[in-house]
């Protein structure tokens, strides 16, 4: 059994090593900088997470031993951790993390980390054939870039995102007093290694107020692209002497909802926090002679049209005599178009738009 486990050890370190040595040949062929540094950190970050098994499975057999049952569940335990440690490397080394952007404000910076930030990978989760959402947006070159408000037409289905990096970006920003904030929580995870994060959020709230706890955007229906957790609090500025409202954030970066999450950034909410939770809900849509001009508060499910009167409709032959038709609901003013949704009466792209704060 010693034996046979010491071999897989090996046989595993192998591996790992040709694929690494094999994506940097890659690189190198196809011209983009694999560098020294990052292939040994990750041969040493190998060798030594393969060691800890090692070590992991000689003092577990030695307490175990005579309990069959016992040293059954701690070979699946090692077994499972170095296929979770192969899988997440071979995951790394797919999808390397990009040079931010040195135009990027510290707000927007703090996200884009956030975002990119690798939170592994399970040899039995779903993002082996979906992709994880670190994966996916570390190809993203420029998050500024991306639409903010993201349609797609399927069938007889709009699907409307926003999407979270814009929707942090409009909703949040990074001061020194959140800097201090940040560096009280990670103190405090430091000093309790072993408490459940929900636990330690409830505790550092508590500190400036009756204590909050972690919410999961999941629980809720909401326009963004891509979940978190997040928990709101108030807090004294001791440079300007007035209390503000924070908001602690860990993006999901997994694939599977239940886990995967970043490590928390604490921010100051850029308005008020009413807005930062109604916001990811509002909808807006809107066209150019006003027939579909609506708004939701409930992603998109239900519209309030608010058919607008003070468009010049000069220009605009086929729309004389307008008129107020309340009654007509939202989704029987237009048609779809191959992928668009066009205004039944002045034949323009219905135009989609969310709150920015």
């Amino acid at each position: 059994m010693q034996h046979s486990i010491s071999h897989r050890v090996a046989s595993t370190k192998t591996r790992i090593f040709k694929e690494i040595n094999q994506h940097g040949n890659r690189q190198c062929n196809s011209g983009v900088a694999a560098t020294n540094q990052q292939t040994h950190k990750l041969h040493k970050h190998t060798i030594r997470r393969l060691q800890s098994f090692t070590q992991i499975w000689n003092v577990q057999q030695r307490l175990n031993r005579g309990d069959q049952q016992a040293m059954s569940n701690s070979l699946i335990k090692l077994l499972g951790s170095m296929a979770n440690v192969e899988v997440t490397l071979k995951a790394e080394i797919e999808h390397p993390k990009q040079a931010a952007k040195t135009d990027y404000s510290e707000t927007e910076k703090t996200i884009v980390e956030m975002l990119t930030e690798s939170t592994g990978a399970h040899f039995l989760d779903s993002g082996g054939a979906y992709g994880r959402n670190w994966e996916y947006n570390r190809k993203i070159a420029d998050f500024r870039e991306q639409p903010q408000c993201d349609v797609k037409i399927e069938a007889d289905c709009i699907s409307i995102h926003y999407n979270l990096f814009h929707f942090l970006n409009n909703h949040c920003i990074v001061t020194e007093q959140s800097k201090k904030l940040q560096t009280e929580y990670e103190q405090l995870l430091k000093e309790y290694p072993d408490s459940y994060e929900y636990e330690i959020v409830e505790d550092f709230t508590k500190q400036y107020g009756e204590g909050s706890t972690l919410y999961n955007t999941y629980n809720d229906e909401t326009l963004l692209s891509q979940g978190f957790l997040y928990c709101i609090f108030d807090a004294y500025d001791t440079q300007d002497k007035n209390v503000y409202q924070y908001v602690l954030i860990k993006t999901h970066n997994g694939c599977d909802i239940r886990g995967g999450y970043s490590q928390a950034k604490i921010f100051q909410i850029n308005g008020d926090s009413d807005y930062f939770i109604i916001d990811m809900q509002d909808l807006d849509a809107h066209c150019q002679c006003g027939y579909c001009n609506a708004y939701s508060d409930d992603c998109g499910y239900n519209w309030n049209c608010e058919e607008s009167t003070s468009h010049d409709y000069k220009d605009l032959s086929n729309l004389n005599n307008i008129t107020q038709t309340p009654n007509i609901k939202f989704e029987d003013r237009y048609n779809l178009v191959d992928d668009k949704a066009v205004c039944k009466r002045c034949n323009t792209q219905l135009e989609f738009s969310v709150r920015e704060g």
